[in-house]
């Protein structure tokens, strides 16, 4: 993949695995995942809110190009609204918060059959 068309997430093996699985499940599963993202991701920011830091987390020069790119909507998930949100939303965790969640997601996708 050439290096101005890859994202944050091309890297990481476990976050191309999910989307690869997405890929043609139900967009009611997909829903119920987002949803279940979306609520830890938002606990997790309210900690961080909560723990009053000073300093601003920075997300990273790759995410943030990863989350313009997104909205130009060139891969199969930035298609689908659902998807993108959860991309979006993974894209302003802290590496270790995102490496959490995501190790979650594949447990959840273990326990149906679908990895």
């Amino acid at each position: 993949m050439e290096e101005q068309n890859r994202r944050w997430y091309d890297d990481n093996e476990d976050m191309l695995l999910i989307l690869d699985t997405l890929e043609n499940q139900p967009d009611e599963l997909i829903d119920n995942l987002a949803e279940n993202i979306m609520t830890f991701s938002n606990i997790i920011r309210q900690n961080i809110e909560e723990m009053s830091i000073e300093e601003p987390v920075s997300i990273g020069k790759e995410r943030m190009l990863g989350y313009y790119k997104s909205f130009q909507r060139r891969r199969w998930y930035d298609k689908n609204w659902t998807l993108l949100s959860i991309v979006n939303v993974l894209s302003t965790l802290p590496e270790d918060d995102f490496q959490k969640i995501i190790q979650g997601v594949k447990d959840i996708l273990k326990e149906m059959d679908l990895l």
